[in-house]
């Protein structure tokens, strides 16, 4: 009866461990994808910044 639960035990640890390190994996993916969404954002929002500048260069440039 000690070994089927010895047994039962470590096959419980490895469980345990496999969700532990699963719950590890999907967090770094999200804060990857998280960090990559405010990237995407930041790079979208530099290129609005970006065109606007220029329609106000060449807003100057035809008032000159």
């Amino acid at each position: 009866m000690a070994a089927i639960s010895s047994n039962a035990y470590k096959g419980n640890e490895q469980k345990v461990g496999v969700e532990f390190f699963d719950q590890i994996d999907n967090t770094v993916n999200d804060v990857v994808t998280r960090n990559g969404w405010a990237q995407l954002q930041v790079a979208q929002l530099s290129e609005a910044e970006l065109e606007q500048t220029i329609q106000m260069q060449e807003l100057e440039n035809d008032e000159h």
